[in-house]
């Protein structure tokens, strides 16, 4: 049940773990929850034992977190699974369905979250068009989440390719402070006619949607103004061709 909850948090939330070490750690968690339940005395010690540290440190190995607020999201959607998984078990004992067969009853709890799981991913991403996404230049690397833009049609005109808007903060950790190899291209916005953007050339962009990596080698990198791109939940604008090549 562990890692069938591990597996529905990491497709909906897009956390790109491995299936082998989702496994591995719901192993370990569903030993380390037996062990507990035999050795531990007392049902509160244990409840607290098993919901309050075992199954956060679970999380923590199995899905990790760039942050607290990410680590906090993996531990409520992943606990709320493993109690969805269990409200179907119980429900599913009390009115004997599939004739009390554990394993039977078990299969059916996981179909139900695997329906969940995929209604919630395609509603997600339907709603927002935002994907995990990494750029690679030289020895740097950074990890996005990068937003499909069907208005962003900007195309360096030098080049002749699409131009990706990166956050400024994060155009400086990859280009170094002075912006390295920077040039600039003209460009026009709402509430600006015109206007020159400068621009870098990165090593690589990769943008991974669900089981699929779409590589663009080597990607033109627009940087943001500041403040543009601070507040919003996504670092990087993706030109409207980007999912399309």
């Amino acid at each position: 049940m562990d890692y069938i909850a591990l597996s529905g948090v990491n497709v909906l939330l897009r956390r790109r773990r491995k299936s082998a070490g989702l496994f591995f750690t719901s192993l370990f968690s569903s030993a380390a929850g037996l062990l507990l339940t035999i050795f531990v005395p007392g049902k509160s010690l244990r409840f607290v034992l098993i919901h309050l540290a075992l199954n956060p440190i679970m999380t923590y190995i199995g899905l990790r977190g760039k942050d607290k607020k990410e680590l906090a999201e993996n531990w409520a959607l992943t606990y709320a699974a493993v109690l969805f998984l269990g409200g179907v078990m119980a429900w599913q004992q009390e009115a004997g369905i599939l004739f009390n067969s554990f394993l039977l009853q078990a299969a059916a709890a996981a179909a139900a979250l695997t329906g969940v799981t995929i209604y919630a991913e395609r509603r997600k991403k339907s709603g927002k068009q935002i994907y995990p996404a990494k750029l690679i230049h030289k020895e740097k690397e950074i990890e996005l989440r990068a937003y499909w833009d069907s208005g962003n049609r900007l195309t360096d005109p030098y080049v002749g390719k699409p131009v990706c808007i990166l956050e400024r903060t994060k155009a400086e950790h990859l280009f170094g402070k002075d912006l390295e190899f920077v040039r600039f291209i003209p460009y026009s916005s709402l509430g600006r006619t015109e206007g020159l953007l400068p621009v870098c050339n990165a090593d690589m962009l990769c943008i991974y949607l669900c089981r699929r990596e779409l590589k663009t080698a080597p990607a033109v990198i627009g940087i943001a103004e500041k403040g543009l791109l601070e507040e919003k939940e996504y670092d990087l604008i993706l030109h409207v061709s980007m999912l399309e090549m």
